[in-house]
């Protein structure tokens, strides 16, 4: 028997819908999913409910809540070392940007652009000059392009992936794209880079329609180590950030690799499904419905495999546009097998606290 309390926390990116559709969509789930869901709200405290980001950051509430409680540090997620880091890059004290190329998919949806093998050396050697010019180094992992800097930036901007998937339309209605004293000097920074490209490849950046700089920031060993014994998910960032706490490599995982717990020390764990979250970002309610069953079945999985890794009992987080609904188990005393089990309906901690969103037919609901 386990000799101490041990917690599964299961995170669910995108699983709080907006307030214009989420009845709607609740509604036409199938009656065995809305069952299940029945089932994960039952014997639960009524949900927490929180707002996590800041706005820039409202799209990744998840890794708000995972920066926050992995590095015991507040504000927004640092994610460009750590990405650099993931890619197999060393540490480096200095300050890590990452620089984006995007273009529009065939949809008219903001995608990443990706130079071809071919054309990669080329993009350095005309981006490089330009950013040494503002104190500033090129770094290249792959075909992800970063920038380094000794002095930092009073800079922030939303994440460059919370961006991607959406319309130019909708990005042109956020209040907040980017903030900070140099705010001018990184858009004219850009334009040089982006200068600088066209006249060196101007086949090749054809496509591009402009840069972007986010993530930035230093990383740093976290200390005291993270009280987390395992964390499973399939953003290499947030493992990163894990590693950095100082939870060791093989106790952390991707879902795709990994059909039960790590061999861990006992203690509490973390595992990020994000089956939903694509379909969230898109506004694409019906691939949210038809990505439920999935969704729970993995949960399932999961729970069934909590008692051989000596846990105790699980806490699901459910993360909306910038908030999280947190469920953890009903306080039930020497007598609560005399109680009925508290049950909390699908739309007390899925229908999220936006004012104003989209219908099922992704246009703003009034």
């Amino acid at each position: 028997m386990p000799s101490i309390m041990t917690t599964a926390f299961y995170l669910l990116p995108g699983a709080r819908l907006p307030q214009g559709c989420a009845r709607e969509v609740l509604a036409s789930l199938t009656d065995a999913d809305r069952t299940r869901l029945t089932a994960l709200g039952t014997g639960r405290e009524p949900p927490g409910i929180q707002r996590l980001s800041e706005p820039l950051h409202e799209y990744s509430p998840h890794r708000a809540w995972l920066w926050k409680v992995l590095t015991h540090r507040t504000g927004a997620p640092v994610i460009a070392p750590y990405a650099w880091m993931a890619e197999h890059g060393p540490r480096l004290d200095q300050e890590f940007w990452s620089i984006d190329f995007w273009t529009k998919d065939p949809s008219g949806r903001l995608a990443r652009f990706e130079f071809a093998d071919d054309a990669l050396p080329r993009a350095a050697c005309a981006a490089a000059p330009v950013l040494a010019e503002s104190g500033m180094r090129l770094m290249i992992s792959g075909k992800s392009f970063y920038t380094a800097t000794r002095e930092g930036l009073d800079y922030s901007a939303r994440p460059f992936e919370d961006l991607c998937g959406m319309e130019e339309t909708h990005i042109a209605h956020l209040p907040h794209l980017a903030d900070g004293a140099d705010k001018e000097r990184v858009n004219e920074l850009l334009h040089r880079i982006e200068g600088a490209l066209r006249e060196a490849l101007p086949a090749e950046t054809q496509d591009i329609q402009g840069l972007w700089l986010s993530g930035g920031g230093r990383s740093a060993p976290v200390f005291p180590p993270s009280t987390f014994r395992s964390v499973l998910t399939n953003d290499r960032t947030a493992l990163a950030w894990a590693e950095d706490a100082g939870i060791p490599k093989a106790y952390l995982g991707t879902l795709g690799k990994k059909t039960k717990w790590p061999e861990a020390p006992e203690g509490d764990r973390i595992l990020v499904i994000d089956d939903l979250y694509d379909a969230w970002m898109r506004h694409d309610w019906n691939a949210w419905i038809k990505r439920m069953p999935g969704l729970l079945d993995k949960l399932e999985h999961w729970v069934g495999q909590e008692k051989p890794a000596r846990l105790t009992e699980n806490v699901i987080v459910a993360f909306g546009h910038g908030t999280s609904a947190t469920l953890v188990p009903e306080k039930r005393g020497a007598l609560g097998f005399l109680k009925r089990k508290n049950v909390v309906s699908p739309e007390n901690w899925l229908l999220d606290s936006e004012p104003k969103a989209s219908g099922m037919n992704g246009e703003d609901a009034a």
